[in-house]
Parts: structure tokens; sequence; C-alpha cells
């Protein structure tokens, strides 16, 4: 277990000590799910943000890391997507497709600001065209 996070639920979160014994021990039991950390995370985003940002950066994060079940992830519509990275400059580029058609990979990722330059575009072309949504 990440003591860290055990830790951390204690201190910067307003669950009760039986509540966090309970996620504790259920994160001992499947460690590979991380739910001390997400409890943690979502904890502490509720009390900065807001709770409606909570639910959006749940979906965020499922929908660019999503998981298994039966062999298969979930399909997202692409609207429910833009609609979730809708203002976020880090994670949400939006081009015209007749902008994305012609030119080269490293020419997109360059003026998409997703790489500093030309010559690093080969590097995280495939890690970061996610970021990148095709709108009309």
């Amino acid at each position: 277990m990440d003591e860290h996070a055990a830790q951390y639920l204690r201190i910067f979160t307003l669950l009760t000590l039986p509540k966090i014994d309970e996620i504790l021990a259920e994160h001992t039991a499947k460690p590979e799910h991380r739910l001390a950390q997400r409890v943690l995370a979502e904890e502490l985003v509720s009390l900065i943000h807001g709770p409606e940002v909570v639910e959006r950066c749940i979906f965020q994060t499922a929908a660019l890391y999503p998981a298994k079940t039966d062999g298969q992830t979930a399909g997202y519509k692409a609207s429910s997507i833009v609609k979730a990275f809708r203002g976020d400059e880090v994670m949400f580029k939006q081009i015209s497709r007749t902008a994305f058609f012609g030119r080269s990979i490293s020419r997109l990722l360059k003026e998409l600001e997703i790489v500093p330059s030309y010559g690093m575009s080969h590097i995280p072309a495939r890690m970061e065209m996610s970021r990148c949504i095709l709108c009309d």
C-alpha cells in the first residue's frame, strides 16, 4: 500500500477515520485499482474546486485511460469527450478538418504547441495525438 496516500487521506480530507480505514482495507485487497490514490485525488479536487470539477476529471481520466472489462474498453461519444475537455487548454486542442488534412504530423504538433520544435515531433506523436480533437 502507498503509505503516503494513507497518511494524506488522514491529513488532507474530511473523511471519518472509519471511512478511511474502509478505503485502505479495500485498497490493500486490490492495490492495482489504486483506490486510496483515487479517493484522495477526488476529495482534494472537490475541496479545492468543487464536486462538478471532480465529475469532469473522473470522466476525462476514464476517456484517456479506459479500464478494460472482459477484454474490451468502454467507448465514449465524441460529443461527450469534447464537452468534458472544452476549456482545458492543456488537454484540448481544437482544429478544423481542413486545417488538419494536407499537413505533416510534425507541422501539426508544432502548430498545436504539443512539441516545442519540428525536430521533436517524432518522439511524442503517438502519445500526444490523443490531445487533438478534430471538429468541423
